[in-house]
């Protein structure tokens, strides 16, 4: 499904989650539109959008946080990519998606630039998954880099 660039604008549907006809989709696209409002958590319900592989979400004004939910089992277990640029997204990468059998085919995740609230530590199973710096372990809050590698000082 490939909405990229319509003036849509509006949050994103819960109810694709549990609509047969959208959940076998592999790919969503409504970058460069105007979406508003948070990542739908009823995306990361048991089964739902299980065939998804790339999720193009940049450039929207997308808020709120990367939701625990798209960890569960079962959910979201075919992404690959994941596309949040240039939203206005806060929170850290959650634990619970480094850990996950859900997001295990995971590849990609762009989160910067952009998206100046979410920051934090990237976790090491996610460190060469997070594009944009290398291999960054953190993302810095309220720049547009995704961040550096933190190294450990001592004597």
């Amino acid at each position: 499904m490939n909405f990229k660039a319509n003036l849509l604008d509006g949050s994103l549907p819960d109810s694709w989650s549990n609509n047969k006809a959208l959940i076998s989709l592999e790919t969503i696209n409504v970058e460069r539109n105007g979406i508003t409002g948070s990542l739908p958590m009823s995306w990361g319900a048991e089964n739902a959008m299980f065939q998804l592989k790339n999720l193009q979400l940049a450039d929207n004004k997308l808020t709120g946080g990367l939701p625990d939910t798209w960890a569960s089992t079962g959910a979201m277990r075919s992404l690959k990519t994941l596309d949040l640029r240039n939203n206005m997204m806060s929170g850290t990468i959650p634990d619970s998606w480094a850990s996950s059998s859900a997001l295990q085919a995971l590849e990609a995740m762009w989160l910067k630039p952009g998206n100046p609230g979410l920051c934090g530590p990237i976790p090491p199973q996610l460190v060469n998954k997070v594009w944009g710096d290398g291999d960054a372990t953190e993302i810095p809050c309220g720049t547009d880099a995704v961040g550096t590698t933190t190294l450990p000082v001592g004597p």
